[in-house]
């Protein structure tokens, strides 16, 4: 059997898997809540793929396979320096057959991240656009603009964005019920960058029962796909992102550690830190009833710790964290 041949059955096999939910029951992990009367556990969406971490997976399946049916060879997409979407593409590229081009906001002269090294060793090809440039990356024109320089090409809009996005978080809402069949839940919690994963969990009609939590690791207005028409049991809040998408006080990143170290998992620190900051937070302040049961989803992203893994580390070694 070809290469070819075998990448090809990976991805069907793959698409399978996380259509049907059929994959390894994914482990949930229970959270420190404060000697509360509440329960919150946190399902473990990063230990779903080694490199297709957390909601990257479900939200790429429906493009791959478009691309797979449209005879595409190559696919391109966008994301900055640390990118979690550049990473899972890069890596899926590899594994499924295609070739992968990363459009990436910054200069060829500042020193490759570990995430980009990461993808370059992947195979995927890198061009190096500056901040007004790069702010055109929705805009049809330009889209075609990069599509015209690559033969067969599918492009995938940052963050897996739009239409085969959503489907694939509606592949996640499938999930997350399938796994929490048996251990009833009354709040979703989940982090946002384009609002994708949470557009698609509610779209799904799964949770019109639930409480939703969404965690904008931004200023709400620039989650386009959230901010109109929000049903009454959505609350989005931008109050934890603690002034934008990439920035990450101290106050954070010790909580963070904290939380490691009382929980026993990893978070990354721009979008399950935030949420477990706000979540924290909020059941501190008693928004949420005795005898609650809150499920947060654990989006992965760890790949993303190693840029800040210096700043960590004197953090630890200034020894003040509690216990």
């Amino acid at each position: 059997m070809s290469l070819k041949r075998l990448m090809s059955d990976s991805l069907e096999h793959f698409a399978r898997a996380l259509e049907s939910s059929d994959l390894q029951q994914t482990p949930i992990s229970t959270v420190n809540s404060r000697d509360k009367q509440i329960t919150w556990s946190m399902l473990r969406l990063d230990l779903v793929d080694a490199q297709l971490s957390g909601n990257k997976a479900f939200k790429l399946l429906p493009a791959l396979l478009a691309a797979k049916e449209q005879g595409k060879a190559t696919l391109i997409s966008f994301g900055g320096f640390h990118s979690n979407h550049i990473h899972a593409l890069a890596a899926a590229g590899r594994r499924f057959g295609f070739k992968t081009v990363g459009i990436i906001r910054g200069y060829l002269d500042q020193p490759l991240s570990p995430t980009l090294i990461d993808v370059q060793s992947f195979g995927m090809q890198l061009h190096f656009v500056g901040r007004q440039e790069y702010k055109l990356r929705n805009e049809q024109a330009y889209q075609q603009q990069w599509l015209k320089k690559y033969d067969k090409a599918l492009l995938i809009p940052e963050g897996a964005a739009g239409p085969l996005g959503l489907q694939g978080s509606q592949f996640l809402a499938n999930l997350i019920v399938k796994n929490l069949a048996q251990n009833p839940f009354d709040t979703l919690c989940v982090p946002a960058g384009t609002g994708n994963t949470a557009a698609g969990l509610i779209q799904s009609g799964l949770f019109k029962q639930k409480d939703i939590y969404v965690f904008a690791a931004l200023k709400r207005e620039a989650i386009h796909q959230l901010v109109e028409n929000l049903p009454p049991h959505v609350r989005l809040l931008d109050d934890y992102c603690f002034g934008g998408f990439a920035k990450m006080p101290e106050v954070l990143l010790r909580f963070m550690l904290q939380f490691e170290k009382d929980n026993g998992l990893l978070l990354d620190p721009v979008y399950t830190a935030k949420m477990a900051y706000g979540i924290d937070d909020l059941i501190a302040n008693d928004v949420f009833s005795p005898g609650t049961h809150i499920v947060s989803l654990h989006t992965g992203g760890l790949q993303g710790r190693r840029f800040i893994h210096e700043k960590l580390g004197n953090l630890l070694q200034a020894g003040e964290l509690i216990g």
